[in-house]
């Protein structure tokens, strides 16, 4: 009988440490489940946050191409708008400038005539190309009109003494 009582308190003590061990385990799962759903709380804070950054980043980023676009614009309209003069490049009275281009001179000081419908087309055709293209032409027609005389000599070999080889000419006119 002693050994009867004594199976039955080790199966009692037995089945009782099984309990409490059960009781061990799942306070463990359930501080672990805890944990886990502050970390997802936590990752789902983040997220939002990163996502939140996230919008706002495209934002700065659309605002700065648009910007940039804008610049762009400027500029292409100061390359055609600009007029074509060497003296005056960036002058913002257009009047002024087309009075200058219309009046040039020859190496002999005569008025020599621009041709403004040729700048005015080419003006035109600088909206539709690309401002590499519009430089490009903006340098030729400079070229044309300025850095040339009417003889084809350039104007640079210019050494101001047009009457060098008329040295017996009448002084008095």
């Amino acid at each position: 009988m002693d050994d009867d009582c004594d199976t039955k308190k080790t199966r009692e003590l037995m089945v009782f440490k099984t309990i409490i061990s059960h009781f061990k385990k799942s306070a463990q799962l359930e501080n672990k489940i805890e944990i886990l759903s502050e970390c997802q709380s936590e990752q789902k804070h983040i997220i939002e946050t990163l996502i939140k950054k996230e919008k706002l980043l495209e934002h700065k980023i659309n605002k700065l191409e648009l910007a940039c676009q804008n610049i762009k614009n400027k500029q292409l309209k100061q390359i055609v708008l600009a007029p074509i003069s060497p003296t005056k490049t960036n002058t913002t009275n257009i009047k002024s400038a087309d009075r200058f281009q219309s009046k040039t001179f020859n190496s002999f000081g005569q008025f020599k005539p621009t041709h403004k419908k040729r700048t005015q087309n080419h003006t035109a055709l600088f909206e539709k190309q690309s401002i590499e293209d519009s430089i490009a032409l903006d340098i030729a027609v400079q070229e044309n009109t300025y850095g040339r005389d009417n003889f084809g000599d350039n104007k640079d070999d210019y050494d101001g003494d047009d009457f060098s080889d008329n040295e017996d000419r009448d002084d008095r006119y």
